[in-house]
């Protein structure tokens, strides 16, 4: 059975393709400047986990994870055809355009696209620090075509102040977008050998120029209302759809023992988030405890704290910002974790 490896904490998109980026993940949450920079720059995404061409991971010693997984496909994946987790952290220091995804089924997607069923974790949020999830009560194509063409379609997004532990699930053919002022871990199913689609609506009406700046003489990003408008769930809309898809849980309480608690899953315990796509748990507190494989390709995400993985002759050491990849075969493990505030996400098949 291949071990659990510490990848690097780097893995960062360029800042054209993320304008809307802050810095808070280096400053608060440890991670690292990119090579050879030594101010604090705006990173919008880093992708801890991910085995697709555009951003793949690394290990902490430099080796390539898709290269590593196709040593032993079967002992890292379970199923290598399988869907497969992608996770990100997120922060933006402006809103994001408003976006939806397919279905993973979508008739009109290429072969070499896939949709992207994803999930929300909020770790950090600025006083009045917003997401945006499904439509006012009343939203038609009609009224949301117009509105988009007008300028205007920020008003019809259920807007919801959150704060660090709200949880949501995202299905495909609901429109969203995330605020200025949030920070978030996002675990995303992508299928294998293939690119997530995102279809924007909207973007604010903004300009950038060639580097991912404002920039009034600039150009706007390329929008996709006529698809977004396509495939969108026209019963993703009122507090009834929204209750379905959000939890506020809290921030956990880092000093308590520590607890593992499951958050999404297919079938949801109390108090969990149903999804068919992703399972996700979270640890927190100080103590020890058995990690027993899952058959799935998952990741250990350290938000803060300090966190111990024990195997058959290796430690891993973790600390915040850091992520581990978890084959879905491996040995029983001795988990070890002080003052830990941590998520555990795995991909899975609807």
């Amino acid at each position: 059975m291949p071990n659990p490896l510490l990848l690097r904490s780097c893995t960062y998109t360029p800042l054209a393709r993320t304008p809307w980026g802050g810095n808070r993940l280096i400053r608060e949450f440890g991670k690292p400047p990119p090579p050879g920079v030594t101010e604090t720059p705006k990173v919008g995404e880093a992708w801890d986990l991910s085995l697709g061409p555009e951003f793949p991971s690394q290990t902490i010693d430099g080796l390539s994870l898709p290269d590593v997984i196709s040593r032993d496909p079967e002992g890292w994946l379970g199923d290598p055809l399988a869907p497969q987790l992608l996770l990100k952290w997120i922060d933006a220091e402006e809103p994001l355009s408003v976006q939806i995804h397919p279905r993973p089924d979508d008739p009109k997607l290429t072969p070499h696209e896939s949709g992207k069923p994803e999930a929300w974790y909020v770790i950090a949020s600025e006083k009045g620090g917003w997401i945006g999830f499904g439509w006012q009560p009343g939203a038609s194509p009609d009224v949301i075509r117009k509105a988009a063409l007008q300028g205007t379609l920020g008003d019809w997004l259920m807007r919801i102040e959150v704060e660090p532990g709200d949880l949501f699930t995202v299905p495909p053919g609901v429109p969203h977008a995330i605020g200025s002022g949030v920070t978030l871990i996002e675990p995303q199913v992508v299928w294998q050998g293939k690119a997530g689609v995102t279809y924007r609506y909207f973007d604010w009406n903004r300009r950038y120029d060639e580097r991912g700046r404002l920039d009034e003489r600039g150009i706007p990003r390329p929008l996709h209302l006529d698809r977004a408008l396509e495939v969108t769930d026209w019963n993703a809309q009122g507090e009834t759809f929204l209750n379905r898809s959000f939890r506020r849980l809290g921030r956990p309480n880092p000093s308590g023992p520590l607890m593992w608690q499951v958050l999404i899953d297919r079938d949801a315990p109390k108090g969990a988030l149903p999804f068919d796509y992703l399972q996700v748990a979270l640890l927190s507190g100080c103590g020890t405890m058995t990690l027993c494989s899952s058959g799935r390709l998952a990741a250990l995400t350290v938000i803060s704290g300090h966190l111990e993985l024990q195997g058959d002759g290796y430690v891993i050491v973790a600390k915040g910002g850091q992520t581990i990849a978890l084959p879905a075969h491996h040995h029983p493990l001795h988990l070890f974790g002080k003052h830990l505030w941590a998520l555990w996400a795995s991909g899975r098949g609807p």
